[in-house]
């Protein structure tokens, strides 16, 4: 057997919908533990994707790993513990903001 024939191929797939789910973490493909809060994670975002080969087979894609990423620039002489404290804060702020966002989005969704 050639190495040509053993290469793998791109996957293609044109797309008809994407959307994405909440769900527990399947075991070993998706973080399961949040160090910043030492607590365990109970559901993690997948996309769905759902489409067609080129060939004209029907697909279902499921993503996992998907996760909102984010670079910050620490320099050297920062202490290491204050780096812990701002990632923390932040964390707390982003999902402060995040509640309150969707309790106001239920509120017209779902007005009592």
């Amino acid at each position: 057997m050639s190495s040509s024939s053993t290469s793998l191929q791109p996957f293609a797939l044109r797309l008809v919908s994407i959307d994405y789910y909440l769900a527990k973490p399947a075991p070993k493909v998706d973080v399961s533990y949040a160090p910043l809060e030492g607590t365990s994670i109970e559901q993690v975002p997948v996309v769905r994707i759902f489409g067609s080969t080129p060939s004209g087979q029907k697909a279902c894609v499921h993503l996992h790993k998907v996760c909102l990423a984010m670079t910050l620039q620490i320099y050297q002489e920062t202490v290491a513990s204050t780096v812990i404290w701002c990632c923390r804060h932040f964390h707390t702020s982003m999902f402060r903001m995040m509640t309150a966002s969707l309790m106001s989005l239920l509120k017209v969704c779902m007005p009592i």
